[in-house]
């Protein structure tokens, strides 16, 4: 059974290490009752804003995905916890995105090593705009204009007639050879069909 940690002393673990610890204890399935205690909230915000699922979190903190979800529903601090967890997570995504999209700078220390001394320098690196995330974004965000797949709308008439109604004076000599070639077919198929 996953033992209660107090924030105190917990580390966030990531979620592979949330996985592991569930599986390790598969076969303590059986739970007693769960008192909710306050620093449960800001651990399942933590391990929300990681990417965790709502099944992940029930796991982690050792009480029914029922019981969880219940809490959400009777405790609106603890939900509006959650959204904004989420909220922030997403927000970090979106600005990442755009970044990667644009290109970036970012400041980084450089180490070189010059006549035996460590010298560390701060530069500036520039990262070009990822055509990846530029089709995501302009993909996500203007869905009608950059769309991948594009739809075609028909207004009018087709004008079809069916074969037996098109006199054979009107097709030329390439279109009637077709024409027979496809009614042999056809003919061919239907003697299979029925043999």
């Amino acid at each position: 059974m996953l033992r209660k940690r107090h924030p105190k002393d917990m580390n966030p673990p990531l979620l592979k290490d949330i996985e592991r610890l569930r599986i390790q204890n598969h076969s303590n399935l059986i739970r007693t009752k769960t008192k909710y205690e306050e620093w449960m909230r800001e651990a399942a915000c933590n391990y929300y804003a990681l990417g965790a699922t709502m099944e992940q979190i029930a796991s982690y903190l050792n009480v029914e995905r029922k019981t969880f979800y219940n809490w959400l529903d009777i405790m609106p601090e603890w939900k509006e916890a959650i959204l904004e967890a989420r909220e922030k997570a997403d927000l970090e995504v979106v600005n990442s995105t755009r970044a990667n999209a644009i290109g970036f700078y970012k400041e980084e220390t450089q180490v070189f090593i010059y006549r035996g001394q460590i010298i560390e320098k701060k530069v500036k690196k520039y990262y070009p705009p990822n055509p990846v995330s530029q089709k995501f974004w302009l993909i996500n965000r203007q869905r009608g204009t950059w769309s991948d797949t594009s739809e075609v709308k028909h207004t009018g008439i087709l004008g079809l007639r069916k074969v037996e109604d098109i006199p054979l004076d009107e097709l030329n000599q390439n279109e009637q050879d077709i024409l027979f070639s496809v009614g042999l077919k056809q003919l061919e198929e239907g003697k299979t069909k029925r043999n």
